[in-house]
């Protein structure tokens, strides 16, 4: 039973529709009918879009995780750590991506990767920049790599990409900290379920043997932190020279490798 809505609620369902959302996907959305977002529209001076424009389609590359490459690495890392898929009763299941506004350039970055038209929705109240996708074959191939509804507790790399460095960095990307702390040491954290992180120290000791991390309790899931060396030497084959990244922590990383001596950085990601 469709509920109404708060004035900034409406305010985004505008928002949504100029941005090329359908009636249906919105009133999905926020739990109303599909009547009652045009009738909000209607009331906020917003025209309904004729038919021919509705049925216009976005540009979408269904093809883009047939083929194992570093960048289809990296964005199955990436959207295993912090991508969502939706599997509804009608029409596709939706890939989606929601990031802070700060991280804005990093949603285009994978809006590209797919070769897609479709709008960037920002959600005012939560200062954040939404991408979503309909497509049962993009869904379909993800699966295959363990990206599927609700897999935060369950998730684990495939074995395919255990010892795959942008695998990984799309992993960090998502759940991952970097930093170069108060007393100049660099700093690597991962938060993921108990048996991800087991993967991660493999791929890590294959960086650096010596490195003895474990893998601890963490708020109802689990974390793995690194320090000094073997967080440098970790970032060194994450992120020294690649091409997709999020830039934030790119940039953090980048300090690290060519400014690890230099005193008084501070840094958190």
């Amino acid at each position: 039973m469709s509920h109404r809505l708060s004035s900034t609620e409406v305010n985004e369902v505008c928002k949504q529709y100029q941005a090329g959302k359908t009636g249906f996907q919105i009133a999905n959305d926020f739990g109303v009918s599909p009547p009652a977002i045009y009738t909000w529209l209607r009331k906020r001076g917003i025209p309904r879009r004729t038919q021919s424009m509705a049925q216009k389609k976005c540009l979408l590359n269904d093809n883009a995780f047939d083929e194992l490459t570093k960048e289809s690495a990296y964005w199955i890392g990436f959207l295993m750590a912090d991508g969502n898929i939706s599997i509804r009763k009608h029409g596709a299941p939706e890939l989606s991506v929601v990031l802070a506004n700060k991280d804005r350039q990093h949603v285009e970055k994978f809006r590209r990767f797919l070769g897609s038209t479709h709008a960037l929705i920002d959600i005012s109240s939560t200062k954040a920049t939404r991408f979503s996708v309909r497509s049962e074959k993009l869904v379909s191939a993800l699966a295959k790599y363990g990206v599927v509804p609700n897999k935060s507790f369950i998730t684990d790399a495939p074995v395919i990409l255990e010892m795959n460095s942008d695998f990984w960095r799309g992993i960090i990307d998502g759940d991952g900290w970097i930093a170069i702390d108060n007393r100049n040491r660099p700093r690597l954290e991962l938060v993921g379920s108990e048996k991800m992180l087991h993967q991660f120290i493999a791929f890590v000791q294959a960086c650096h043997p010596q490195c003895g991390a474990s893998v601890r309790p963490h708020k109802g899931i689990f974390k793995v932190g690194l320090l000094c060396t073997a967080a440098t030497e970790v970032i060194r084959s994450l992120y020294d020279n690649e091409s997709v990244a999020l830039d934030r922590k790119q940039a953090v990383a980048s300090t690290i490798l060519e400014c690890r001596q230099e005193s008084g950085i501070i840094s958190t990601v």
